[in-house]
């Protein structure tokens, strides 16, 4: 489940691919990546706070192969932004 969205305004702006001035008026979106499955994405937000309300389920056979992953990858996050004709890339962890 993804709750609240926060960006801190200083580390947006200071981002120097993006050109995103007004942090308060930015669209956002995250992707999420798990395992072997497709990437799910949240529902765009607008605005440096903002509530996404999103869940995420990913079905998994338990094995060895998924035992391996856990103990050495994590679920991946990652936070674009629309910049015109571009989706840049604010974040990922």
């Amino acid at each position: 489940y993804l709750g609240l969205l926060n960006l801190d305004e200083v580390t947006i702006t200071k981002n120097p691919s993006n050109r995103i001035k007004d942090v308060t008026k930015i669209v956002s979106f995250l992707t999420v990546d798990f395992y072997n499955h497709d990437t799910q994405h949240s529902h765009f937000a607008e605005g440096n706070a903002r509530k996404l309300d999103n869940n995420f389920s990913f079905r998994v056979e338990m094995n060895q192969s998924l035992v391996k992953f856990l103990t050495k990858q994590t679920l991946v996050l990652e936070l674009w932004s629309p910049q015109g004709s571009n989706t840049i890339m604010l974040g990922k962890g």
